[in-house]
């Protein structure tokens, strides 16, 4: 345990995302981390390294494509000067351009490099990059779009290779999931997880946040 006086180690923690991150934040209130994974991450942080003072901070929006959340980085990210970001997006480039054939995997793959990019040169940001995942028995042509949301993912892997501190497999991590459990079980439709996917994804999520905080304060 700490002593008396001792201060303790400031990290600020954002969220970037989609619905998945998002989850029931108020977006009034610029502290609400809603009821999704990064709640679930942030309390096993907080308890796993007492010494940190964490501020976590949600920057999830419902239905954001990469270019979306691109062009709202400024404000929702590099003002917010964190020491590390979890960025978790891409599905809804696959969901809305899978079937139309309107989003070229090299349009995505410099979209995303993009925000990478960023990140990575405007803040002093830790990155953490969850892949997306989409469920093979959910509400949504799977054939036509697994095969989309895999070249996706694939892109993702090569662009983080070098840039990012860490990298979270959720579609994989799902893959194992559905072989060796119940995975429908963890979502309402196949892609929003209700609370035990939450809390799943946010335990998980923690796991690969750990090292990256272990680094940023010097452990």
């Amino acid at each position: 345990m700490m002593g008396a006086g001792v201060e303790r180690t400031p990290i600020r923690v954002l969220f970037l995302g989609d619905s998945i991150t998002a989850g029931t934040r108020n977006v009034q209130n610029g502290d609400d981390l809603g009821g999704g994974y990064p709640k679930y991450a942030a309390e096993r942080l907080s308890s796993r390294f007492p010494d940190v003072d964490f501020a976590f901070f949600n920057r999830g929006i419902w239905g954001n494509e990469t270019r979306d959340l691109f062009a709202r980085l400024k404000e929702d990210a590099i003002a917010l000067n964190p020491d590390m970001v979890v960025l978790f997006v891409g599905v809804n480039d696959t969901l809305r351009h899978a079937l139309e054939g309107d989003l070229s995997q090299e349009d995505f793959e410099k979209q995303y490099a993009s925000i990478l990019s960023a990140i990575k040169e405007q803040t002093k940001a830790k990155l953490l990059v969850i892949e997306p995942y989409l469920l093979m028995a959910d509400q949504y042509n799977r054939a036509a779009k697994r095969f989309d949301l895999v070249g996706r993912i694939d892109s993702i892997r090569r662009l983080c290779r070098g840039v990012a501190d860490g990298y979270m497999p959720l579609d994989g991590l799902f893959a194992e999931l559905y072989v060796t459990g119940d995975a429908e079980s963890y979502t309402a439709d196949g892609l929003h997880p209700n609370d035990k996917g939450a809390e799943w994804i946010g335990r998980r999520c923690a796991e690969y946040m750990t090292p990256i905080v272990k680094e940023i304060v010097g452990d």
